[in-house]
């Protein structure tokens, strides 16, 4: 038994106002939207996916070729109802995926937590009338899961039937359950049928919307820093910039910004280290709106520590060895350390979570402002507040506090 997604990417995959014959697929983040659906289908645990197609173009083997190097596992273009049934078993799950769909992948997972059939319903209201209506109070939201049996039982019989709809027809005849979704989603953005290149962009700036996807863990900056990024990330991914190099290259100025604050540039030194905090955090936001890696996890762990080591430098400096003042400067860089690992592995919930994420971005904000207008002591007293402030809201019971 397995989880195989079965994907589309016939006609309507590519773009109709694109010049030359067939045009070309439509793009999303730097990558074919389908190919974005291969990654978000194995995000959510797929072990094999299927891509129904009318040709083996270069692109979708290029296609095939990224996907599985960058998550292993199986993937396959099928041209045909034979080669197609060949490739399922009866006791797969398999998860089917209308062509063009951009969907949260929370209201994925949710419809594979169970492993039962089950479809993603919207309501009949305006907002959702471009999707297959099921009836005359519900739409379609372009995502269902089937046992194999019932999908191989469907392939007997197509035809020349479009599969994902004969899919869909057969599992309400069934009587599958149905997962509500918010029409909300669809009015954000966030969940949509693609027509075009123009629609798919639309899409992925709402995806990039720190209101509405992910957003920062950075601590006190996160809503100015998340605000900032969200265009940049936008014209990143646009222009098909790998995550993973952007993630070196912060690395990169990470080790430049240690060599400048061991050469006595302090503040010159500050200043790139915030830039490669900049870079880091915009590789891991590109890497989660394309589902792309961003370079493995110690990378950005070793930029942290970076930053973490430039402060403690200049706290030394500061210091002048003195015993009491070293450790004045150094305990609170310390405690941020551990909360910013903390919050990497148990994330804190609740109303006031952000005031309890004081990162190694707003500690070196701190010591900026203070190295600049010659106030360093008493940036480091108030960096110092902040850490307990912030150690005091991880306390509080917040999880079920009410406004």
């Amino acid at each position: 038994m397995a989880l195989v997604a079965l994907l589309s990417a016939r006609d309507g995959a590519r773009d109709p106002l694109s010049p030359g014959t067939g045009g070309r697929l439509i793009d999303f983040g730097g990558q074919p939207l389908v190919e974005y659906q291969a990654r978000l289908a194995r995000a959510c645990g797929v072990e094999r996916v299927l891509i129904q197609v009318d040709a083996a173009t270069p692109d979708l083997a290029r296609l095939v070729d990224r996907v599985a190097g960058d998550h292993g596992g199986a993937i396959a273009l099928v041209q045909d109802m034979t080669s197609l049934s060949r490739s399922l078993d009866a006791d797969d799950q398999v998860l089917v995926l209308a062509e063009n769909l951009v969907v949260p992948g929370d209201a994925l997972a949710s419809l594979l937590v169970n492993g039962a059939p089950a479809l993603l319903a919207l309501p009949s209201v305006p907002s959702t009338a471009s999707f297959e209506r099921i009836d005359g109070e519900a739409m379609w939201a372009g995502a269902l899961c089937l046992s194999g049996r019932a999908v191989l039982a469907t392939l007997d019989m197509l035809g020349d039937w479009d599969l994902s709809l004969t899919l869909l027809r057969r599992a309400v005849q069934d009587g599958v359950a149905r997962l509500p979704l918010s029409p909300e989603l669809v009015m954000d953005g966030r969940l949509t049928l693609v027509r075009d290149q123009a629609s798919a962009d639309i899409a992925l700036e709402a995806l990039s919307d720190p209101q509405g996807g992910a957003s920062a863990r950075g601590g006190l900056l996160d809503g100015l820093h998340a605000s900032l990024a969200g265009p940049l990330v936008r014209e990143l991914v646009r222009r098909q910039i790998e995550p993973a190099r952007l993630a070196m290259v912060g690395l990169a100025v990470g080790l430049c910004a240690l060599g400048l604050g061991l050469a006595g540039w302090l503040v010159v030194a500050l200043l790139a280290m915030l830039v490669s905090l900049g870079l880091s955090d915009l590789a891991r936001r590109c890497g989660q709106l394309t589902l792309r890696g961003a370079g493995p996890a110690w990378q950005r762990r070793l930029v942290y520590g970076g930053a973490l080591g430039l402060l403690a430098l200049a706290g030394y400096r500061l210091g002048q060895g003195n015993l009491l003042a070293l450790t004045g400067a150094w305990l609170p860089l310390l405690l941020i350390g551990l909360m910013t690992l903390a919050n990497e592995l148990a994330p804190v919930e609740g109303i006031w979570a952000r005031w309890s994420r004081l990162g190694p971005t707003a500690a070196l904000v701190v010591i900026l402002l203070g190295a600049l207008f010659d106030l360093a002591p008493a940036a480091f007293a108030l960096l110092g507040l902040l850490v307990v402030l912030a150690m005091a809201v991880r306390m509080l019971p917040v999880a079920h506090a009410k406004v």
